[in-house]
Order: structure tokens, then C-alpha cells, then sequence
């Protein structure tokens, strides 16, 4: 399994709110992103399936009941659109983990898509260039 670059764990390290720090944060968001971010802790048992990235992200609204939203505008100016193939095959796997494997299988390499969470949704977009 790849291992994360730096932006990518700070951008959804678990300890850090999603985008403002925590003063700033209405307590309603904070406790929604809190329920995201245990929501990717969970593990599922299998997952396997070779789909457009559009399904891949349809099958982890299935299995979290989170919201996603997907920046496809600016994953576009990547090669990166609904379309593209992401091919996963894992067991007993933590769903957060489950996450980045997708959108490494969509970008072809670690570093490139990324996650944050915003108002209880996992947002994706384009990685931090450091």
C-alpha cells in the first residue's frame, strides 16, 4: 500500500480540522467532520471492482454515508475525469485507506489526488504541490 506524502497527511490528519482551526469552527461542523473522520476508520471486509472513478467514489458513498464532492473541474486539468479506470482488490481494509488506494489507482501515482473533509463531506481535489 502506498504511504502518504506529507501534504496528503496533513490535509486529513485526523487531528486537524478539515479548513479553519477548531476556534473558528462552528461546533456542528466539527462534530460532522469528527463523524466523517470515524467513518474512514471503519474497515470493510472486501472490496474489489474495476470501475470509471465516478463509480468508485458512488461505491464509498454506499459503503460510508458520507457526502462526497468531487472537484472535477480541476481534476480535468490533471487527465483526470469521471471516466478514468481505478481498479481496486482489497480485504479487510480501513475505508480512509480504501480512499487513497483509489485515488492513487486514478492518478496512476501517490501525490497527485488528495482528500480534505468540509462540512461533514470528503472532498476531492487536486494534491498540495509542495
Amino acid at each position: 500500500m502506498p504511504s502518504p506524502s506529507n501534504s496528503r497527511a496533513q490535509s486529513h490528519n485526523p487531528t486537524q480540522p478539515a479548513t479553519h482551526p477548531a476556534a473558528t469552527q462552528p461546533a456542528d461542523e466539527i462534530a460532522l467532520n469528527n463523524k466523517t473522520r470515524s467513518g474512514l476508520n471503519r474497515v470493510t471486509p472486501r472490496a474489489q471492482f474495476e470501475a470509471g472513478l465516478s463509480g468508485a467514489v458512488e461505491f464509498m458513498r454506499d459503503i460510508t454515508g458520507a457526502k462526497f464532492v468531487v472537484q472535477w473541474d480541476k481534476l480535468k486539468d490533471l487527465g483526470i475525469d469521471q471516466n478514468t479506470r481505478v481498479k481496486v482488490n482489497l480485504t479487510n481494509v480501513k475505508v480512509g485507506d480504501l480512499l487513497d488506494v483509489i485515488l492513487v489507482s486514478a492518478a496512476g501515482k501517490p501525490g497527485v489526488l488528495d482528500y480534505t473533509i468540509e462540512h461533514g463531506a470528503i472532498v476531492i481535489l487536486p494534491a498540495k504541490r509542495q
